[in-house]
């Protein structure tokens, strides 16, 4: 018998293992499962489009890369093919970020759509909605016409205002040079 075991060598006191139970908030739930994938995609960031890579997949997040990497807390739209999610960013380190849906994310449908948004959203000429809009409303219209109007009135103004001012430069400057010329002739001065 050890020491330790031996109740008469260690004062009549026996020690045992002290088993420390954790608070209930230190318990963390099990992790969804992560499907590893290796996807295109494209997220909107503020007002501007860039191409990301989705890693890896779950019914509520996604491990994304991207070149230029959104800061913690924005919010995102990502776009792979006719699916579209809303989701915010969790954390970034380096090119990598996690990001959390608000929806269930359907896995199957973003692996296996095709990636059409990318081509998309490269080529400007191309309207990224399902329908396009017209290109001139009737409001825009009016608009443009009377911005047209109020143009040309301004430049109509400007061009009468320069021939009025060159008008009385003129008259006030022919009165001299008439005099000087009529004296330099020695003949009367012209009234």
């Amino acid at each position: 018998m050890t020491n330790a075991a031996n109740p008469v060598r260690n004062g009549g006191l026996i020690k045992l293992p002290v088993v420390v139970a954790a608070p209930a908030w230190v318990v963390m739930k099990p992790r969804e499962p992560r499907h590893k994938v290796l996807v295109r995609a494209r997220i909107k960031a503020g007002a501007s489009w860039h191409d990301a890579c989705i890693l890896n997949i779950s019914s509520r997040g996604m491990l994304m890369q991207a070149a230029a990497p959104p800061v913690r807390g924005s919010y995102l739209e990502i776009r792979r093919g006719a699916q579209v999610i809303v989701a915010r960013v969790m954390w970034c380190k380096l090119h990598r970020f996690g990001i959390k849906s608000q929806d269930v994310l359907s896995i199957d449908a973003i692996v296996a759509n095709p990636d059409v948004a990318s081509t998309i959203a490269t080529t400007p000429t191309v309207e990224r909605r399902m329908v396009a809009r017209p290109r001139w409303s009737a409001h825009d219209h009016s608009r443009w016409q009377g911005r047209l109007m109020e143009y040309g009135f301004v430049a109509a103004l400007a061009v009468a205002l320069g021939v009025f001012a060159a008008n009385e430069v003129y008259t006030m400057l022919s009165k001299p040079a008439d005099t000087i010329t009529a004296a330099l002739s020695g003949s009367e001065r012209p009234r």
